[in-house]
């Protein structure tokens, strides 16, 4: 095997292989790149753990075709050392790989081939969605998605496909709070998607309304497998156990994951008895402030004054280190006090694409509603729902 390529284009391609690499191989051959190049000139870099592959192929001046496993890490480290404006030659010699740019010479040792798994086939092409649009999307949503690997089903985003509509929601919770976004999106005529599985209902119990097809994706695969892709379109495709995305010179799969995903819609209040219309970043920027004396796990309390047209943001409390500031506000409805996790607020606030959120309250105890003022309020294709935290006394 030996080609050349520009060093900028070496470096991208690893880089974006290397996102699949696990941290913790089980096996040593999955802490490899495999380098694949053929006779005409695709050039392919591959990640695979089982759960998550990633190709990246690009063109390459091919002297001879063949394929190597070596060191993700070490290739990528290596990479990054070298001049942008480089070429780099990378040669097969024996069982070791050797990469030369200008008078930098590096050789490393290959990993065994032949015992590197095959990566998943790609299934039958369901939808296409812009790349950017998807991107943010997620950013949007996953936010919010959990943590807590004993509870494997809070930990992903949920896609929920309407072909009817041609529009896909993404929906994540961690219980506390839930984040949602509609994305158009462009499905193949006559593509089949996944049918959820209907949850157990008891002999007295009414079964729950049929719900959209939909696919439950890990959070942080799918968050960081869609920068990749930029403003390109994204082919999207789905089975049972897995979902690929795929663009020109990029190729991502990842296993779903299996549970029952919580139905967001019942969940969404319509009824407020306080509205506030706010600046985004001026109550983001008050509650990152006053929340540096809040202790660890404990809320900010927000007094919201409908004749003073203004929101305080307080934390802290006794002989304890304690903050307020303020912010204005347009407030519809009554006064209210009300409690909420500072970083689940900040979260949410800084989601939004609008310069100005409404955040609607139905009571101090029930969850609020938060939408970008540009969106419209009855069908917003960005919401979050935060819980408040109960404030005794």
């Amino acid at each position: 095997m030996k080609f050349t390529l520009p060093v900028e284009q070496l470096a991208v391609l690893t880089a974006t292989a290397s996102r699949s690499l696990p941290s913790r191989p089980p096996i040593p051959v999955l802490a490899g790149l495999l380098l694949d190049v053929d006779a005409d000139g695709p050039l392919s870099l591959s990640a695979f753990d089982y759960e998550v592959s990633t190709q990246a192929t690009d063109r390459a001046e091919v002297g001879e075709p063949g394929r190597v496993l070596v060191s993700g890490r070490l290739l990528g480290d290596i990479t990054k050392t070298l001049p942008k404006s480089g070429t780099a030659q990378l040669e097969l010699d024996g069982v070791r790989l050797v990469l030369t740019c200008g008078s930098a010479r590096f050789t490393l040792p290959t990993l065994p081939v032949e015992e590197y798994p095959a990566l998943p086939a790609l299934p039958a092409r369901t939808a296409t969605v812009d790349g950017e649009v998807l991107a943010d999307a997620v950013a949007q949503v996953a936010v919010a998605a959990g943590r807590d690997d004993t509870l494997p089903q809070l930990t992903g985003v949920y896609c929920e496909f309407d072909q009817e509509q041609q529009q896909m929601w993404l929906a994540a919770t961690d219980r506390y709070r839930f984040a949602v976004r509609r994305i158009p999106i462009t499905f193949v005529p006559g593509a089949v998607l996944p049918v959820p599985k209907a949850p157990p209902v008891l002999p007295d119990q009414e079964p729950p309304a049929p719900r959209l097809p939909g696919v439950l994706i890990p959070a942080r695969t799918l968050a960081d497998t869609v920068k990749t892709f930029g403003e390109q379109p994204v082919d999207l495709a789905v089975t049972e156990g897995l979902v690929a995305l795929a663009s020109v010179g990029l190729r991502c799969t990842t296993r779903l994951l299996e549970g029952e995903f919580p139905r967001w819609r019942s969940l969404v209040p319509s009824e407020f008895a306080t509205t506030v219309v706010v600046d985004r970043d001026a109550l983001a920027d008050v509650v990152a402030r006053v929340a540096v004396v809040a202790a660890s796990n404990t809320p900010v309390r927000l007094r919201i004054d409908a004749d003073a047209q203004r929101i305080w943001v307080q934390a802290g409390s006794g002989d304890d280190a304690q903050g307020v500031d303020e912010t204005d506000a347009d407030v519809t409805g009554a006064d209210l006090n009300v409690a909420f996790n500072p970083a689940y607020l900040r979260d949410a606030l800084r989601s939004f694409a609008d310069p100005k959120v409404r955040i609607g309250l139905p009571s101090s105890t029930k969850p609020a509603l938060l939408t970008g003022v540009d969106q419209g309020q009855d069908d917003p294709a960005h919401f979050h729902i935060l819980m408040p935290v109960r404030l005794s006394g």
